[in-house]
């Protein structure tokens, strides 16, 4: 029987920008200075100039991995104001072999998903990104992977104008 639930939370202040547009890190402080809070900001620049803002990170397949159907990467994201329009959010992967070139990209077939931008002021939105096994490379338990992130900007259903900030991203096995 597989084990279903959250793998693990990806620190979104861990990873690399990785591009000429690559998101920036926006930090909170609550006004007593106690609290700080961090986002990775997905501008959009002009599409001509660059298709996607991208983030890479890493992460490991647990040992409570059960080959089931896949991953999930739950994204949490807000925007400012109240606006309009869709964000496209894509993801791709590259397992790490003792191949694995850190200069070349091989990474698999991307998943992508169009969301609404939320519609109540200064909202939040939930995406999943539903990754099949096939487009992992088959995963075992200790593998270590790569994962690049992105906000398509040339594609025409992204209409939102403004920055998608993300504010969490979960991994749950299903």
């Amino acid at each position: 029987m597989a084990a279903y639930g959250i793998v693990g939370l990806v620190p979104i202040v861990i990873g690399q920008n990785k591009g000429a547009f690559a998101p920036r890190l926006e930090e909170t402080t609550a006004t007593s200075g106690a609290i700080k809070r961090h986002t990775l900001v997905f501008d959009k620049p002009d599409s001509s100039l660059s298709p996607n803002v991208e983030w890479e990170f890493e992460f490991i397949i647990p040992a409570s991995y059960s080959a089931t159907t896949g991953y999930r990467f739950n994204l949490w994201w807000a925007v400012d104001g109240l606006p309009t329009g869709n964000v496209v959010w894509g993801i791709k992967f590259e397992k790490i072999k003792t191949t694995t070139s850190q200069v070349v990209d091989t990474y698999l077939t991307a998943q992508e998903t169009t969301t609404a931008v939320p519609t109540t002021a200064n909202g939040h939105a939930a995406t999943v990104l539903s990754v099949v096994i096939a487009n992992l490379d088959t995963p075992a338990k200790g593998d270590v992977y790569r994962a690049l992130l992105y906000r398509k900007n040339s594609s025409a259903t992204d209409t939102f104008v403004g920055a998608a900030k993300l504010v969490s991203v979960a991994i749950e096995d299903y």
